[in-house]
Formats: C-alpha cells, structure tokens, sequence
C-alpha cells in the first residue's frame, strides 16, 4: 500500500479542517430549551471534534515522513505532563468525575488528553494554508461573538438568564467566558483584518470581528479579559505592519466601548480585589493539604472547605460552592499537584516565549501576528481565571500550529526500510481508524444524551404539574443516571409530591448520587436536609438520630460552614438535645453575623428555658 503526495496532502489539511469545524462550532453551540443552554451543547462540539483533532493528527504523522514534528523538550515536558496527569486521576478525590469530567465544566482527564491531543495535531500543521484555514474560521467564530454581545447589549440576548448582573455573557453564557473568549478570537480577527494579502471581503469581516470582540471583553467586564486584552495588545504593537492599525482600533475602543460598558453597569462589582486575593488564599490552603498529586480533576470543590477559615465564611458565605481556583497555575496544581504544575507552568512559558518572539519577527504575516497575539492574550487572562473545556482545546491546537512555524521540526526520523514502514503505517492506520470511531461514538452518545437529558431536566423545572415533573426528571435521570444534579433535581421534585413516600424516594435519588461522587458536598447536604424533613413527618426517635448524625458528620468535616450549623441546630433541636442547638446556633451567628436566622433561635431557646424555670 502506497503513500502518495496528495494522500499525505489531504492528511496534512484534515487537522486544519477540523481545528477550524471547532472553532465556529464551540462558539455558535447552544440550546435554549436547556437547563444549562450552553454547557451541554458546546461540550458535545468540543469532545466529538477534539477527538477527531486528536485522531487526525496521529493520522497525519502515519502518513508522512521526515522528522518528528516535536523536539526534545516538548516530548520530555509531554510525558512529564501525562505522567503526573495519571498519577492525579488514579488518586482522585472524586473518582468517576475525575475522568469524565462533571458537567458543569467537563475539565476532567478527556479534556486534559483532548488538549494534549489538539497540541500535537496543531504541530503537524506546518503551512500557510493550514493557518489562512484557522483563521479565517477564528474570523467567522469572531464575528458570532460580537453580534451576540451586541444583541445582548442592545436587550435581546440569544438565551434569556436569570442573572445578578448587568454584564455581558454572549454565546457563552458566562461573563468570564465570554471574555476569554473575546481575547483569543479578536486577537486572530484583527490578524486577518490588517492582512493585506487576504480578500477585501474577509479584510472587512474580520474587522467587523476585531471590533465586536473588543465590545464583547469591555461588555463583560473580566478583569481577566481586560488583562489579557491589554498584553494581546502589547504583542500586536510589536509587529510595525500593524502597530498603527493597533493605536487605531484603541483609540476608537476607549471612545466608545469604554462608554458603552460604563453606562451598563458591566464594570461594578460586589466584591473587589480583595474576594480574588481570598480565593487564592483558599487555593493555596488545599494545596498545602495535597502538595504532590493533588486533588484529581474535577477535585477541587470536594477538597475547597480545607481551606476556609471564619473569616472567608463571614464575609462571602457559601451560596455558591467553588469549583475551580480563580487562576490556572494554582487550579492546575490543586489539580495535578505541584510538580504537575511546574510542568504545565514550563510548557506554558515555553509557549509563550515563542509566539512573543514570532509576534516581532518581520517575516511573520499580520494574520500569524493576529493569530499568536489571541493566544498569548489567552494564556495570560488564565492567571486570574482558569483553564475552560470549551476554549483550551482550540486555543492549544492554534498554539502548536504557531509553533510549529517557531520551533520547526524535532529530531529526523530514523531510518527504516520502506516495506517494513508501509505494512507498519497500514496496520497503525486500520487500528487508529478502528479506535477512533470507537471514541467518537462513545463521546457522540453520552454527549448527545446529556443535551437530551438537560432539556428533560428544564421541562421538569418549568412544568407546573408536579407529576408530570417528577416524570420529566426520571426521565432526564434515564438518559444520563451518571450525573448528580439531575438525581437531586428529581430528589426535589419528589419531595414536593408531600407524601412520606415521594420523600423516601427523594433520598432515594441522593442516595444514588452519593454512589456516583461519595464526597460530594451538595449531595451529602441535601442527604441530611431531606432525612431532616422526614424527622418533621414522621417524628421518630429514629428519623432524628439519622438526621442529627449527618448534620454533625458535615460539620465535624467543615466547621466553619454556618448554614450546615444553623441546620445542625435545628436536628438538634428536634431531638430535645438543646446543649448542641445552643452551641451550633452559636457558631452560626459567629459565621453569619448578617443573618437573624441563628440569633432567632437562640433568643427562641432562651425564651424558652426561661419559661420552664
């Protein structure tokens, strides 16, 4: 079997192909009839065609020879990186998550692979065809983003939130998101804007890209984003073929956007530096706990009250549980542990090195200047954010493809006769084709089923019908049983049945998801709250002694949480033990200054024993 020049060819070109498919696709990605419109459906993009990425750039090198497309460092950085990735799964807190990923932000071991994956296919893309075909399609991902923002600024977004605030969130349902976002297509759409070797029509495209981006960053108000805007930025103005085009479009930005985003409210904030400075500190506390392999993937909001102390509890409560660390080296080393870390940190600098070397070379086109200054405004938003499932695939892709121009190829392939080559490539070929149809069936399915069974899980919260609720929420668990929050969903709406037995049901449902993630927060919670509520019901000595020891278990493992005292109070109390009422409803006030709840009881008992006396 015979490889020819146009097979090598057409093999070269599928990555680019591909990379470009994810591009558009995980920005245009939606679901309004969701739960989560957003998420479910960009994941379905993001896992089939990072798979495919993956496949088609092993492909790539099965069909070509010369060198090998990595030199020595990044092969030695890769295996480190896969090595302490292993390591980090294998003890994993949260054992089944860990590999998946959950699905609230699917960065488990798949998606540490798919960027790996992506990275390697994008080194194997050595021409200038391959990056016109990225960004180009960065061009078109681009301009989505900007008409989004603007229809949302202008009062019709393309999905409906509920949200507190008044920032942009786009395609992406998430302010943050959309920022980094906006960073990494604006920068590869002015790129194309000011190269003068593209068509007028993609040239004036791509502005209108560049220009709706900007809007996009200033409209979310990330101060992630607007850090890295500003470093893609410096990196443009290195380039003097663009240097003026960059002082322009700033001008034109601060007149306007600035304006624009002030007059919306996108730049006000509840909390300021400090609430980033705080989270940090919590980080660093868990690191400290699990210094050499960390908490796994998808760990960290299992491992996050390790590190809260009173004074985090006062003054931001936990309404909302973390589940990621507000900046990439210390998300990645709660994840991977400090080593894996210091690996990835190395990589990332490495990369970092280079696209800021190629954004000054003289030979490096406007559109190859557009594309590095994205990434590196990317890369350096992720020191106040953290790695995206949605976005660092393709960003990683993009990267590799750049350094592919930077770096060039690693070590020449060793000799080897050209029979034994070819029976080796057409064996390596069927067995890749075969494992890749595999995994993109597999991701197809569960990724297809979880968008089913998110749009069951919506209809079950909008339906006024409480049978019928309940039925779309069993249903919702039928198609995708491995996720916890469509069993607590189902769990809630059985409990709103009013019976003892809807209710036993509910605890039925959470006692399933405590199989699926054991030390999962939320769930060991609700476990407690709805045994609490049976208490109520039923009255038993029973009910209540099960009720009171998993309120105390909760707190034993994190005392500072001031709604689990207040709750713990109140099992307490259902069993006469007032000893434990006062001391829990006690440390409540002491956690929750600002809530009357806890000090109404305690007034409550006092009244109360005064009464008896």
């Amino acid at each position: 079997m015979s490889v020819g020049p146009d097979s090598i060819s057409h093999a070269r070109a599928t990555p680019a192909w591909l990379i470009a498919a994810l591009a558009v696709g995980v920005v245009v990605a939606m679901d309004p009839g969701g739960w989560s419109p957003f998420g479910p459906a960009k994941w379905l993009v993001v896992s089939v065609i990072g798979v495919a990425i993956a496949a088609a750039g092993i492909a790539s090198r099965l069909s070509a020879d010369g060198p090998s497309p990595l030199t020595r460092p990044e092969r030695l950085l890769l295996v480190a990186l896969l090595a302490f990735l292993a390591l980090s799964s294998v003890r994993a807190l949260d054992g089944r998550y860990a590999w998946w990923g959950t699905p609230e932000r699917h960065f488990g071991t798949l998606t540490w692979l798919l960027v790996i994956g992506a990275y390697l296919a994008g080194r194997t893309l050595p021409t200038a065809t391959d990056r016109r075909v990225v960004a180009r399609a960065m061009v078109v991902g681009g301009s989505w983003i900007g008409l989004a923002a603007t229809a949302e600024l202008a009062g019709r977004p393309l999905v409906a939130l509920a949200a507190a605030t008044d920032r942009l969130t786009g395609p992406f349902g998430s302010a943050a998101y959309l920022g980094a976002a906006a960073v990494l297509f604006g920068g590869a759409s002015f790129g194309v804007a000011t190269d003068r070797s593209e068509p007028t029509s993609w040239r004036c495209a791509a502005l209108g890209a560049s220009l709706g981006c900007s809007l996009a960053v200033l409209g979310s108000g990330s101060r992630a984003a607007l850090v890295g805007a500003v470093v893609a930025g410096a990196a443009l103005l290195r380039q003097r073929r663009v240097r003026g085009s960059v002082i322009a479009a700033v001008v034109a930005v601060a007149c306007v956007g600035l304006a624009v985003a002030a007059s919306a409210g996108v730049l006000s904030r509840s909390h300021g530096w400090g609430s980033r400075l705080d989270e940090w500190r919590v980080a660093t506390a868990v690191i400290a706990e699990h210094p050499w392999t960390g908490v796994g993937p998808e760990g960290y909001r299992l491992a996050f009250a390790e590190g809260v102390d009173d004074a985090y509890e006062q003054r931001y409560g936990r309404d909302v549980l973390p589940d990621r660390a507000h900046s990439a080296p210390l998300d990645v080393a709660v994840t991977l542990g400090v080593p894996g870390a210091v690996a990835w940190s190395i990589g990332v600098a490495a990369a970092l090195r280079h696209l800021w070397s190629l954004s000054r070379r003289r030979a490096s086109s406007p559109m190859v200047v557009g594309l590095a200054a994205g990434c590196i405004g990317y890369l350096a938003q992720q020191v106040l954010l953290f790695p995206l499932a949605e976005l660092d695939p393709l960003v990683w892709a993009v990267v590799g493809l750049l350094m592919t121009e930077s770096l060039g190829t690693g070590a020449p392939a060793r000799p080897t006769s050209a029979r034994v080559t070819r029976s080796q490539r057409a064996t390596a070929r069927l067995g890749l084709a075969v494992a890749t149809v595999a995994a993109v069936v597999v991701v197809s399915v569960m990724s297809v089923r979880e968008v089913a069974a998110d749009r069951l899980a919506q209809r079950a919260r909008s339906d006024a019908t409480a049978l019928a609720a309940v039925d779309a929420a069993e249903r919702a668990v039928s198609m995708r049983g491995d996720i916890v929050r469509y069993r607590l969903l189902s769990a809630r709406l059985h409990e709103r049945l009013g019976s003892l037995a809807g209710l036993d049901a509910g605890l039925a449902e959470v006692e399933a998801a405590l199989e699926i993630s054991p030390l999962d927060p939320v769930a060991r919670a609700e476990r407690a709250r709805l045994l609490s509520v049976r208490t109520s019901i039923t009255g038993t000595a029973e009910d209540g002694a099960a009720a009171l020891d998993a309120w105390r278990t909760l707190v034993g493992e994190d005392p500072h949480h001031a709604d689990w005292q207040l709750a713990l109070g109140l099992a307490a109390a259902a069993v006469d033990d007032t000893g434990v009422a006062r001391a829990a409803w006690e440390r409540a006030v002491a956690l929750s200054p600002g809530d009357d709840s806890a000090r109404r009881l305690l007034d409550g008992l006092a009244a109360g024993s005064a009464a008896g006396a």
